[in-house]
């Protein structure tokens, strides 16, 4: 998850830049969380597609905010990371 985790902080620090196709970034960084079991992997998983969602104006009926959804992403980061380091 380490390598997945560095990957979706990588894509995290490129909004906000102006760049291209960041919400699909995003989505690409994440793609290796699908299919993992743990509670860690699952909440990264459903935040980092809360955040491509705002990015990507895909999910009509998220009411947050994009700076508040890539705070609770980027927490869960540190939950992966925690969980990793305890393993």
């Amino acid at each position: 998850m380490m390598p997945t985790a560095d990957r979706i902080e990588s894509a995290f620090n490129r909004i906000g830049h102006d760049e291209p196709n960041v919400g699909t970034q995003v989505q690409t960084a994440q793609s290796a969380l699908f299919g993992l079991t743990s509670p860690a992997a699952i909440d990264l998983r459903i935040w980092t597609s809360t955040v491509a969602d705002q990015l990507n104006g895909t999910n009509p009926y998220h009411a947050g905010g994009l700076e508040a959804d890539l705070m609770r992403a980027r927490k869960e980061l540190d939950n992966v990371r925690r969980y990793c380091a305890a393993s």
